[in-house]
């Protein structure tokens, strides 16, 4: 059953993979409306490559990938996250540079093992080779819902906010490593969070060192406790009934002395 032109193929891993409707008419064009089953396969292959390319960066800069979408000329990976528009920007780059990596393995096999022969090698090839050249010269054009409408805005980016190619090359580790922290920060429980020193500042500024408050020692008292003088204390004056017992017992004090004194 379709569903916004997608037909489930299933779930794997707990990622939701669905079907264009533009798949078989993408591997029909491309095939030259050939009737090859073989390289309609490949084809296939081709685009899946292209979204695992932008799962995997998606997981690199610390997003979740809930679907990925199969269309005729590549498709799109679904991630749940906040991702701003230089995240956007290097997930968008994750097809085509998947492609790539494909396309230079197949030119390394053919470079030291010579062309295929057989037919069916033959139809693989061609996929892996030309029919992924246009799809990667597709997927650049500036256009939506191509990935070129958010991959070229990566250099913007990268120059508004001062980032340098080192840094660049090192911001999925960086969010990775931040990734990993949090899960442990949830795993001890919300005593344990502290600010993160690790995130980059791309204009070059130092960070300002965040501290926490000094704990009060134990037994001691803040400096703005509401306590009362020692003056204020010792200046409150006996009460009458504490008056009366102090006579007493002085004049019995006395008594005890006088008879004391008349037993020497």
């Amino acid at each position: 059953m379709l569903v916004d032109g997608y037909f489930r193929v299933g779930r794997l891993a707990g990622v939701d993979l669905r079907l264009h409707w533009s798949v078989p008419v993408g591997a029909l064009v491309f095939g030259s409306l050939r009737f090859e089953p073989i390289l309609w396969l490949a084809f296939l292959g081709v685009v899946l490559v292209h979204d695992i390319g932008h799962a995997s960066l998606v997981r690199a800069v610390g997003f979740r990938v809930t679907g990925v979408d199969l269309t005729g000329f590549g498709g799109q990976c679904r991630f749940r996250g906040k991702a701003d528009a230089l995240a956007h920007a290097i997930i968008a780059w994750g097809g085509i540079l998947a492609q790539s990596v494909l396309l230079f393995a197949t030119l390394l096999v053919t470079a030291f093992f010579g062309h295929a022969t057989g037919h069916a090698g033959a139809l693989v090839e061609h996929a892996f080779i030309e029919i992924n050249l246009w799809i990667v010269a597709i997927n650049l054009l500036p256009f939506p819902p191509l990935d070129g409408a958010r991959a070229w805005r990566l250099f913007s980016e990268l120059g508004a906010r001062g980032w340098t190619l080192p840094r660049l090359v090192l911001y999925p580790l960086w969010r990775w490593a931040d990734q990993r922290r949090r899960q442990r920060v949830e795993r001890a429980g919300p005593s344990a969070i502290e600010p993160s020193a690790l995130e980059p500042n791309p204009s070059g500024a130092q960070p300002t060192p965040q501290r926490r408050p000094s704990p009060v020692p134990a037994g001691s008292e803040p400096a703005d406790a509401d306590r009362g003088s020692i003056d204020d204390e010792i200046s409150e004056k006996p009460s009458a009934q504490a008056q009366r017992e102090l006579a007493a017992l002085l004049e019995r004090i006395g008594d005890e002395a006088g008879r004391a004194k008349k037993r020497r």
